[in-house]
């Protein structure tokens, strides 16, 4: 199996890279810019929150994130608009009693000696 090779944009942003798939990131981790600015949201943080909540984010790499987003907001609220209506597919899908029913019968197979 081939490695891939993620190679990383300048934003003009400190902290903040751009993947070959154009997801902006905090630099240095695997965070999501969207997934900061979505608990921003959900909780109402502060930038010091978020950091507090995201070690080892430092509070320059939260300020930035959030820097980042203002300046790309509508395509950023999009992105976050569109991983919601995922979950809500992958939700839908586990209310489903068959798919519930094959994966508690694959659990129970995988946990028998």
């Amino acid at each position: 199996m081939e490695a891939r090779m993620s190679a990383t944009l300048p934003t003009g942003f400190p902290h903040i890279t751009v993947d070959d798939d154009g997801v902006a990131r905090v630099a240095g981790s695997r965070l999501k810019v969207v997934h900061l600015v979505a608990a921003r949201k959900a909780w109402n943080w502060t930038a010091e929150d978020l950091a507090a909540q995201f070690p080892p984010l430092t509070l320059a790499q939260v300020h930035a994130a959030l820097a980042f987003y203002y300046d790309h907001q509508a395509e950023l609220d999009d992105a976050l608009r569109q991983e919601e209506h995922l979950a809500e597919q992958l939700r839908d899908q586990l209310d489903d009693g068959e798919l519930r029913a094959k994966l508690a019968e694959r659990l129970a197979a995988r946990n028998q000696p």
